[in-house]
């Protein structure tokens, strides 16, 4: 209902529009709610194991399909340039940013491989990996 523009619920009502954005905000909330309740004791030593491959010369790869590939880099850059003044720019690496690796891979090995070819290529013995999806 969020989007009649795009032919769902012709005729919905500015009320019901709004709620329907209420509902997907409640819905959105209640889902990272849920997820930080149940992941955070992770996230802490994802975090940890980070830290420790920065400390030892490691770089982060990201990586991501469809949006999720906007989340991975998003990370990527939030190490490469912080927003936090002052803090140091860490190396870090999107693996979704070069189409043109992308669809080669794609082209000449599979879909399948379009990560998995860049990680043997530029990944190093001690580097960390985030997947988003």
């Amino acid at each position: 209902m969020l989007y009649p523009q795009l032919g769902h619920s012709k005729g919905a009502t500015d009320d019901e529009l709004l709620q329907s954005i209420r509902t997907k905000a409640d819905e959105s909330l209640e889902a990272k709610r849920v997820f930080f309740e149940t992941s955070s004791g992770d996230l802490l030593e994802m975090a940890k194991s980070i830290a420790q491959m920065y400390k030892k010369g490691g770089t982060l790869l990201t990586m991501g399909n469809g949006g999720s590939s906007c989340d991975a880099a998003h990370v990527a850059v939030e190490f490469k340039h912080p927003v936090t003044v002052g803090r140091k720019a860490l190396p870090a690496i999107h693996l979704g940013a070069d189409l043109a690796m992308l669809t080669a891979i794609g082209n000449d090995i599979g879909f399948d491989a379009i990560f998995s070819r860049q990680v043997i290529a530029l990944g190093q013995k001690g580097d960390a990996l985030i997947g988003f999806s």
